[in-house]
């Protein structure tokens, strides 16, 4: 069970669906750590020989919730990011880097089904698939690259 995914088991398909749509899809706590939970059950399952991660609502993912991401990364908020600030950083990203490697490492075919705006972290996302497809109304965004 999980607080940001919809788990939809149909036939040998399972639809992984974020699951925020009152808030575009955005990547909050919960979408960082039930992620491994997810898609190991998946892998696991034989029952299941695909899997389809696609966004409810009008888009797929609008990226990271940042308001609700502070408090678990406060020194985002340090403004002399020192080393001893980025190093703390640092041990707190690689967790939530598994949140994209266990879609890449899952031994199912992994299909992003992209419908209206994918930014940042969701682009991350659909990286880690096997598959992208992206309907006539997807919007694609790095805002850190702009």
């Amino acid at each position: 069970m999980s607080e940001y995914y919809l788990v939809e088991k149909k036939e040998s398909v399972a639809w992984v669906y974020l699951n925020r749509p009152e808030k575009k899809n955005a990547m909050n706590p919960p979408a960082w750590k039930d992620a491994p939970a997810v898609f190991e059950d998946l892998d696991n399952d034989p029952e299941i020989r695909a899997i389809i991660v696609a966004g409810k609502g009008e888009g797929f993912c609008a990226g990271i919730d940042l308001m609700s991401m502070v408090g678990e990364l406060p020194e985002l908020m340090d403004p002399a990011q020192k080393g001893g600030v980025k190093s703390k950083l640092l041990r707190k990203i690689y967790p939530l880097q598994e949140t994209m490697t266990c879609i890449e490492r899952c031994r199912k075919p992994v299909i992003a089904a992209v419908h209206g705006p994918c930014v940042g972290a969701g682009l991350d996302m659909i990286t880690a698939c096997d598959i992208r497809l992206a309907s006539e109304v997807a919007i694609f965004s790095l805002r850190e690259a702009a």
